[in-house]
């Protein structure tokens, strides 16, 4: 885990002022009738992260307390509430991960420059060529 910062608040009302801004930006763009490509840096939705086998108490806690750093799912019922919503692409996991899609909506992570041991998510022989690889266009 990274180190502790310092900040004026806690976790929680910090995705507090998030949500209440995202869901002011997603009512406008209902309101003017736009549909809406959502980028984040965190997974906003559970199904987007890992889910292995754990049968330890302990490993099972840390792994909770990891996951709880890796998004927020509340972000992504908020998302969810909003038809404009079509594509959301988001990173911070990583590893390649294939498409998922949850009600109408399509999640891309479009993490780069990862590098892990048995893993076959570098392709390529520099950062320019994976990031080449993982190029994606959505058509709107």
């Amino acid at each position: 885990m990274d180190r502790s910062i310092m900040q004026p608040m806690n976790d929680p009302e910090r995705m507090a002022i998030v949500l209440h801004q995202v869901e002011e930006a997603l009512e406008q763009a209902h309101n003017q009738q736009k549909q809406v490509i959502f980028m984040t840096h965190f997974a906003p939705i559970r199904e987007a992260l890992p889910h292995p086998l754990i049968e330890s108490v302990r490993r099972q806690r840390m792994w909770e307390m990891t996951t709880a750093m890796l998004g927020s799912r509340h972000l992504g019922a908020l998302l969810a509430k909003f038809p404009e919503v079509k594509a959301v692409f988001y990173g911070h996991l990583h590893y390649a991960q294939p498409l998922i899609t949850v009600g109408n909506i399509e999640y891309r992570n479009q993490a780069v420059g990862v590098r892990r041991k048995n893993s076959e998510d570098w392709k390529g022989e520099s950062l320019l060529d994976q990031w080449i690889s993982r190029l994606y266009t959505k058509k709107i």
